[in-house]
């Protein structure tokens, strides 16, 4: 792939605000809840106890809000990019100093870390050099969500999920449905360009199986980071395509049920800027959107934006 594609995909080769938790989701009581809609949040503002003078993006939240897992490359040697992690005590309180994630950071980098619903195992994508694709996706395993991660049981995901082929990508894998079902972007179909992709699996302990085009959220620009809600009503993605309002934009849609088509994404518009923003991460938790944005100083920064009440008997995603 080449080195202009890389550089708008996953930025460059190489370069707060939270009110009390709201309850944002209505709900009808003993009645049907309403149709998903598009949601609307309040103005970005930068996590400034994580962001530092180099890249800092590529956020994802634990269910509860309580751990967050990133990529920077604020030490880059000999990793261009590392996993970060750090925690909180309640969400209503910074983040306590990160730290680079043991075990797992090879040369050239690690990125887009995607903990599973468990909090077990992550999925990250790695350049390094014993996998199969130029990026391809990697787990790792952890005993408990308080333990450390175990470098011993990372491995390469096997085909179809990444394949031999020295120029695709393959990345943010983001898994739900109990294990059974990823969502990520690839680069398979065409060798230059990025699309939404998933796969399934009938267990966990089977492989995934076929991968598939997310056909009604592709365009013929880049689409990457997916990120669903755990209902899979809700999905946000960071788009090329034109019409945003900058080089790249978050945006978002929704469906009725989980097995119906999304509808026509819409551009998240107050959230964007003329800058640059990708890699959404949704806490349901807290109703935050975590991001990454070069809107302030021209590096990726971490950001978050809190989701505005939608009015009475409307819900913005159906929880179960």
């Amino acid at each position: 792939m080449s080195g202009d594609i890389f550089s708008r995909a996953l930025w460059t080769r190489e370069r707060v605000l939270f009110p009390a938790v709201a309850m944002w989701v209505v709900l009808l009581g003993g009645a049907f809840a309403a149709a998903p809609q598009i949601p609307q949040f309040s103005a970005p503002e930068p996590v400034a106890e994580l962001n530092t003078a180099n890249t800092d993006w590529m956020p994802w939240l634990s269910p509860d809000g309580m751990e967050i897992h990133f990529a920077s490359d604020r030490v880059s040697s000999p990793v261009m990019y590392h996993i970060y992690r750090s925690v909180r005590g309640c969400p209503v309180q910074t983040f306590a100093v990160p730290a680079r994630v043991a075990g797992i950071n090879q040369p050239p980098r690690q990125f887009s870390p995607c903990i599973s619903e468990d909090g077990l195992t992550m999925y990250f994508g790695s350049e390094r050099s014993d996998g199969m694709s130029d990026i391809a996706i990697w787990e790792v395993k952890r005993a408990a969500v308080t333990s450390p991660w175990n470098g011993l049981t990372q491995r390469m995901l096997p085909p179809p999920i990444n394949t031999a082929s020295a120029v695709e990508w393959d990345g943010v894998a983001q898994v739900i449905r109990g294990g059974l079902l990823m969502y990520f972007y690839t680069s398979r179909w065409t060798g230059n360009q990025l699309d939404l992709a998933k796969a399934s699996r009938a267990s966990t302990l089977q492989e995934f199986g076929a991968v598939q085009r997310v056909n009604e959220l592709n365009t013929t620009s880049h689409e990457l980071y997916p990120f669903l809600t755990r209902d899979e009503k809700m999905i946000f993605f960071m788009s090329e395509r034109p019409g945003g309002r900058g080089e790249a934009d978050l945006y978002v849609a929704v469906r009725e049920n989980r097995d119906q088509p999304f509808g026509t994404p819409v551009n998240l518009w107050n959230v964007n800027s003329t800058a640059y923003e990708t890699t959404p991460c949704f806490c349901e938790a807290t109703g935050t959107l975590f991001f990454a944005s070069t809107r302030i100083a021209g590096n990726l920064d971490l950001f978050r934006a809190q989701i505005l009440p939608c009015g009475a008997n409307r819900t913005w995603s159906l929880y179960r």
